[in-house]
C-alpha cells in the first residue's frame, strides 16, 4: 500500500480555497504549516502571498498583532503588494494599508538616519584630518611695539617689546613736547635754564635712541622667527564651516573637502587666513 503526499504548491492552493471560503481558523493552520518553522515554498512570490493571506486570516479572527507581523513579512518580500477590494474586507484593507504606510515611513526614517550617520562620520574624519595654515604677513615684522612677535605667537616677548618701546618712545616724545610747549619751536631759553634744558634734551635723545634700538631689535628678532605659513590645530568653530560645506555637497563627494579662505586652492582640507 502506497501513501501519496500533496506538494507545497497543492497545499498552498488548498489553503487559498479555504481562505476564500471564509474559514479563517482552518486557513491559519494551513498557511502556518507552509511557512513555519521554515518555509516549504520555493518561490518568493508564493511565500509573500502565503504571509499576506495568513495576515488577513489573523486579522479576520481578531488577532491584529499577528496580522501586522505577517503583513510585514509579506511586504518585506514584495513592497508592491496590495489588497483587492473585491476579495478583502474594507477593515482588512485599511489595516494593511496603514501597516504598509508605517513600514514605508520607517524605511524612509532609517535611510535618513543612516545618511546623517554617514555624513557625521565623514565630517569627523574630515575635521580630524583638517590642516589649518595660518598665513603670516611679511610687512608686519617691520611694525614696532612687538607686532612681529605677536604675529609669530611669542606673546610674552611681544608684551616686553610693546612695554619697552611704549615707555622709551613715550618718554622721548613727552620730553620733546614739553620743550616745544614751554619754549616754542624757535623759542629762546633763559640763561638760568640752559643746563636744565640740556639735561632734558639728553634724556629725550637717550630715550629716543633706546626706542629705536628696541624697535630694530624687535624687527631683527621677528624676522629671525618669521614663517610664511604655520600649521596649527583646527579651532572647534571651524567644524560649523565644514558642516556647511558638507551640506552643500552631494553625498557621493562628501569626502572631498576643498580648501577655503582668502586663497582657494581646492582639493585639500585646509583653512587659510
Amino acid at each position: 500500500m502506497s501513501t501519496s503526499y500533496a506538494s507545497p504548491n497543492e497545499d498552498l492552493q488548498l489553503a487559498r480555497e479555504t481562505f476564500l471560503a471564509g474559514d479563517y481558523e482552518t486557513a491559519i493552520g494551513q498557511f502556518g504549516a507552509l511557512l513555519y518553522p521554515s518555509s516549504r515554498l520555493a518561490k518568493a512570490s508564493s511565500i509573500a502571498e502565503a504571509h499576506l493571506l495568513l495576515g488577513v486570516s489573523y486579522f479576520e479572527t481578531g488577532n491584529s498583532e499577528s496580522a501586522g507581523r505577517e503583513f510585514e513579512e509579506a511586504l518585506f518580500l514584495d513592497d508592491t503588494l496590495s489588497l483587492d477590494a473585491n476579495l478583502f474586507s474594507p477593515e482588512a484593507i485599511r489595516f494593511f494599508d496603514a501597516r504598509k504606510a508605517e513600514l514605508k515611513q520607517r524605511a524612509v526614517d532609517a535611510a535618513e538616519k543612516e545618511q546623517v550617520a554617514r555624513k557625521q562620520e565623514a565630517l569627523n574624519r574630515a575635521f580630524q584630518n583638517l590642516v589649518v595654515l595660518e598665513k603670516r604677513r611679511y610687512w608686519v615684522n617691520f611694525i614696532p611695539f612687538g607686532a612681529g612677535q605677536f604675529q609669530n605667537g611669542q606673546l610674552r616677548k611681544g608684551v616686553a617689546f610693546f612695554v619697552g618701546e611704549a615707555v622709551t618712545g613715550g618718554a622721548s616724545v613727552g620730553l620733546w613736547s614739553y620743550q616745544v610747549i614751554k619754549y616754542g619751536f624757535r623759542g629762546r631759553v633763559p640763561r638760568d635754564e640752559v643746563d636744565t634744558v640740556n639735561s632734558v634734551q639728553i634724556a629725550q635723545i637717550g630715550s629716543g635712541a633706546v626706542f629705536y634700538a628696541l624697535m630694530a631689535w624687535g624687527i631683527v628678532d621677528s624676522l629671525s622667527h618669521y614663517e610664511h605659513a604655520v600649521k596649527r590645530e583646527a579651532d572647534p568653530s571651524l567644524r560649523k564651516d565644514l558642516e556647511e560645506i558638507f551640506d552643500n555637497q552631494p553625498t557621493s563627494s562628501l569626502q572631498v573637502v576643498p580648501a577655503f579662505g582668502p586663497e582657494m586652492t581646492g582639493g585639500a582640507l585646509r583653512w587659510e587666513f
